[in-house]
């Protein structure tokens, strides 16, 4: 326990602040070419995401209409039905 505390004292009263490596120290002109790299990458996901839900809208579309074509095939064939039943009478 006493070895943890003086580690814990130790690492609180460093001079220096430890660097985690997750902020590196590039030039403006990396920084520059990240920040454009990372436009470029925000672009082609919206670009995805546009076709995502043109492919959902689409889907949807389709699907609305063969439930129409369904009903309506229901119905001609329940008054065909009808018509012949009526027939043979």
């Amino acid at each position: 326990m006493n070895y943890l505390f003086t580690l814990l004292i130790v690492l609180c009263f460093t001079p220096e602040p430890v660097k985690g490596g997750w902020f590196d120290h590039n030039s403006e002109r990396e920084h520059q070419a990240d920040q454009q790299h990372i436009r470029e990458l925000q672009t082609q996901v919206q670009q995805q995401e546009k076709q995502i839900n043109q492919w959902r809208n689409d889907t949807f579309a389709l699907g609305v209409s063969c439930v129409v074509i369904l009903v309506i095939g229901t119905a001609i064939g329940s008054k065909a039905r009808k018509e012949v039943k009526d027939g043979q009478t």
